[in-house]
């Protein structure tokens, strides 16, 4: 069978209130306009029966998840993007983890909507073709040459590469692994702020619109 890889993951805001003041602007960009920031940081690590000591992993973090088309928070490293794809070495039972600030668009008209980031894996795959050896042979004349009735003749010898591997450890190379999908949830990880709006204990803002009219 196949190489199971187990991977633990998880996707944090360093807000312990999980709530975001906008009134604290923390961060500075490139053009010296103040913004509200804070922390995300990544986690991963796998494990598994047969798979290798060293794994490759395609990582994709999308920041405010909930609005793609529209969003609300970016990486302070790469201004203007919400959304960063990198291919990850990891070493088998050893956690990596990253972190990066933050920072939300200034003058939100959207503050309702909760500020969700999202983490999405999956093993690397290297296409590779068959490689090919070519051998040139480009003319050459050799100056003050006296024998010029013997032919010119090139010879190449060859023979097959015997390598010494068991049958166990070439079978072992020759399957590919692949990730749990035992519990789908792990192949994504998500966390989410909401932004501090002064309604109460919870945060939450009930609308109570009301209309009158005079005949």
């Amino acid at each position: 069978s196949r190489p199971v890889v187990k991977v633990k993951s998880s996707l944090s805001f360093s807000s312990d209130s999980k709530q975001i003041f906008l009134e604290e602007k923390n961060c500075t960009l490139k053009d010296y306009s103040k913004v509200t920031c804070l922390t995300l940081t990544a986690c991963l690590e796998y494990n598994g029966v047969g798979v290798d000591p060293q794994t490759e992993l395609n990582v994709q973090i999308l920041l405010d998840s909930k609005k793609p088309k529209s969003p609300r928070m970016f990486f302070l490293s790469d201004e203007g993007k919400n959304v960063i794809n990198q291919t990850l070495l990891l070493i088998k039972g050893t956690q990596f983890c990253k972190s990066m600030f933050i920072y939300v668009k200034p003058n939100l008209r959207d503050k309702l909507t909760s500020l969700e980031a999202e983490m999405r894996y999956s093993l690397f795959e290297q296409k590779q073709s068959a490689r090919r050896r070519h051998l040139n042979l480009h003319n050459f004349s050799l100056p003050n040459l006296r024998d010029k009735l013997t032919s010119l003749e090139a010879e190449m010898r060859y023979s097959l590469f015997e390598q010494k591997q068991s049958a166990r450890r070439r079978l072992k190379s020759d399957l590919a692994p692949i990730l749990d999908l035992d519990d789908e949830s792990g192949l994504v990880s998500r966390d989410s702020v909401s932004i501090q709006k002064n309604c109460g204990k919870d945060n939450v803002c009930i609308p109570d619109l009301r209309l009158t009219s005079v005949p």
